[in-house]
This record gives structure tokens, sequence and C-alpha cells, in this order.
């Protein structure tokens, strides 16, 4: 529920002039700063990411149909936003209802009580092919951890990603760079097109009779305030974009490290068998 309330109010205030757009912005950023590592301590499983997440994405729509007539946009360019959001969804969807296949299956994995742990454990550097979870005392597959929120195993976990609020591992993570991609592709194509609408824009291609404009001039936005509510949704839009963006380039250097994100941060780096043409290929071909 906070999210429904919180989000449209530190908008529509940042909306009155540039001053309070800076200043929400940075308290937004303090704000969910706080309420991870909050949350993280409290409540691991708590929905709040996964319903700000939903409520920017319906906020947004929202706001960019709603001013589509005061914009003047094309029919063909809201559909094109349309296409490009609803492949976004359906990739962010696959990634979450994915994610239980993540988890080590039950024919990987046997009950370990607790007086044989120690045993497993031992045998554990003799066995190749199997690790001991420590924490649910069970077998599983190499590079399979143990995610907190979650209390399963997961094969390849990445990591938990508090936004779908699900594991990222080795069934879903394909559905999950997509949905970013795809995620990143209609943020930055829905805000070009609210900002060269309520700035001055400018041309920088022409590319098979189609106008590729970006802004040049918004100093005269907060001027009105339907337009100013526009442009702090743009805004947010980008930095929305702006953190996909470091996602993507993390995720880039662990696919061509060959590696996961929980065993970067683990230190568990695992000597590379393959280039890094090798381990995209290995990503791009593999059945999983």
């Amino acid at each position: 529920v906070l999210p429904i309330i919180v989000l449209p109010a530190m908008l529509y205030t940042a909306a009155i002039n540039v001053y309070c757009c800076l200043v929400i912005f940075f308290t937004m950023l303090a704000f969910l700063t706080y309420m991870y590592f909050y949350l993280r301590r409290t409540s691991p499983r708590s929905k709040f990411f996964l319903m700000w997440a939903l409520w920017s994405i319906l906020f947004l729509w929202i706001l960019f149909e709603s001013t589509v007539p005061m914009l003047e946009l094309l029919p063909e360019e809201n559909v094109a936003f349309l296409l490009l959001l609803s492949i976004s969804l359906f990739f962010l969807y696959k990634a979450k209802h994915f994610s239980q296949s993540s988890q080590a299956a039950a024919s990987h994995v046997d009950a370990v009580d607790e007086d044989s742990a120690v045993l497993l454990i031992h045998d554990e550097m003799e066995d190749q092919d199997t690790n001991v979870c420590q924490l649910c005392r069970k077998r599983v597959p190499l590079r399979t951890f143990h995610c907190i929120p979650c209390q399963v195993c997961i094969v390849r976990q990445d990591h938990h990603n508090v936004w779908l609020d699900c594991c990222i591992g080795a069934s879903n993570y394909r559905y999950y760079l997509l949905g970013c991609i795809f995620g990143l592709i209609t943020l930055l194509f829905g805000s070009n097109l609210s900002l060269t609408s309520i700035c001055h824009p400018f041309l920088i291609a022409n590319v098979v009779g189609v106008h590729i404009l970006m802004p040049d001039d918004c100093s005269d936005v907060f001027d009105q305030y339907d337009i100013a509510v526009c442009f702090v949704g743009s805004v947010y839009a980008l930095a929305m974009a702006g953190c996909i963006i470091l996602v993507l380039m993390q995720q880039i250097f662990f696919i061509s490290r060959g590696i996961t994100g929980t065993e970067w941060r683990r230190g568990e780096f695992i000597p590379q068998r393959r280039h890094c043409c090798g381990n995209w290929r290995n990503f791009l071909c593999s059945s999983k």
C-alpha cells in the first residue's frame, strides 16, 4: 500500500518547480536505500519493492497515455510504445514464473540429518558433482547456493531480485535479461517521446524517412503544471533506465567471466575454462 501513496505524492510534489524536483529525487533515492536495508533486516520477503516496481510501471503508463493528446504523438508511436511495454512485461513475468524451476530438484537433493552433516561435508571434498548446503543440510548440484529470503537452494543463483521478489537462477536468467533489455528500450523510447514533445527538440538523424529527435531546451517545462508532471515522469523513467543500464553492464561482465553474481560476491572465482567468446557461446547455446 505504501508505494501506491508515496510514489505519486513524490512525483506530483517534484513537479512544483525545479528545486522540488531535485530534492524529491534525492529523497526518493535515500528512502529506497533505507527501505532496502531495513526490510532486508526485518522482513526479507516483503512485497514492498515488487509493489513499487509494479506501481511505477502502471503510473508511468497512465501518465503517458493521459498526456498523449497533449503531446500530439503519432498513433504509430503510441502503438510502438505499448508493444515494447507488453514485451518487457511478458519477459519479466516469465522470469518470475520460472523462478521456482531454479530450485534444486528433488531428484538432486537428499535430506541430511544433523548427525551425518559433518560426514557429508567431508564427502563433498571427494564428490565432484555435488555440494552440501550447510543451511538446509541437503546435497545439491554444483554451483547451487542457498537463498536466505527464499529459504531454498537455487541452481546457479545470480542474485535475489527484490523488484521481482524472486531469485534469478539457471531457469529464468535469460528471461530476466530480456526483460531488462526491452524494459530499457521502452523507458528510453517513452521518455524520448515525452521530452521531445514538451521540450524544444532538435533533429539528430533521419533514418529511412523517420526523424530521430532529441530534447534540447527544457527550461520552461515548470511554467505549466501538467507539462511539469510529464517532465518529472520522464526524468523518473530515465532514472529507472540508468539503473537498468548498470545492471546490464554488471551482467555482461559476469557472462564474459563465466560466473554468476553470487559466485562473484562470495569470491568463488572459477578458473576460466573458456575465453570470453566461449563463455558467451555457452550462455547463448546451453539448454539452461
